[in-house]
């Protein structure tokens, strides 16, 4: 399920002064937390946007709030260009903020992120590359990871990309539904973490001047292999 959908289609816009609340914690969409464990009627989620082999994307100047799964998704795109968008996901499970998959040439910026889960994942769940990201100037405020490569790299991994000038921070709330509290144990898992479980390479990964607070891992770095069939996996020039 998806609220905003495109495949092989070029030149996309979505610009404002704009806002989208998407209520993805309405009964219809929320489980509770057996039901999401058990991974039962994940489907029945719906992404906020999501693209599939299309080029030219631009998302400017929107405010997006509470989508039922991730709120974005695109899916072996080009020329994507996400500038100076807000988005608020504290709705459901596995709340991310922005999903790129085996994307070529993309610029992230000035965006500022609230999440439970990973507000930035950089993923690879088919044959593919990612290559050529930009991500800077944003604040990426979640339960979870503030950026992310992986967990999933079963396409041809990620190369050239650069992350600079953004904060990275707990958002301050106790839960998904946003019940604000100071607790000292309000924290963050990691504020950047490269995660490559399923063979494939990661190189030229430049990451610099970079903020984190209130995260419990600042720098997470995982290789290994999953029960999946992979290729070697390789992290050079992190």
């Amino acid at each position: 399920m998806v609220c905003f959908f495109g495949e092989n289609i070029e030149n996309v816009s979505f610009t404002g002064n704009g806002k989208v609340i998407f209520n993805g914690g309405a009964d219809d969409f929320y489980m509770d937390y057996d039901t999401w464990r058990a991974k039962e009627n994940e489907l029945k989620r719906p992404f906020g946007f999501l693209f599939r082999r299309c080029e030219r994307i631009l998302l400017q100047d929107l405010e997006l709030y509470g989508s039922g799964f991730w709120m974005q998704q695109y899916l072996e795109c080009r020329q994507l260009k996400i500038n100076k968008v807000k988005i608020v996901n504290h709705a459901n499970w596995n709340n991310d903020g922005l999903d790129i998959n085996n994307c070529k040439d993309v610029i992230i910026s000035d965006c500022i992120i609230y999440c439970s889960d990973d507000a930035i994942c950089v993923k690879s769940t088919s044959n593919g590359l990612n290559e050529n990201i930009l991500i800077t100037n944003c604040i990426l405020r979640t339960h979870y990871n503030g950026f992310k490569i992986g967990t999933e790299t079963m396409g041809g991994g990620v190369k050239n990309l650069v992350m600079s000038n953004c904060v990275i921070s707990a958002p301050g709330y106790k839960n998904m539904h946003g019940s604000i509290v100071n607790g000292e144990n309000d924290l963050g898992f990691a504020g950047i973490a490269v995660q490559c479980c399923d063979g494939a390479t990661i190189e030229n990964i430049n990451i610099s001047n970079i903020v984190i607070d209130s995260m419990r891992t600042p720098i997470f770095i995982r290789l290994e292999k999953r029960m999946r069939p992979c290729t070697p996996a390789i992290l050079a020039a992190v």
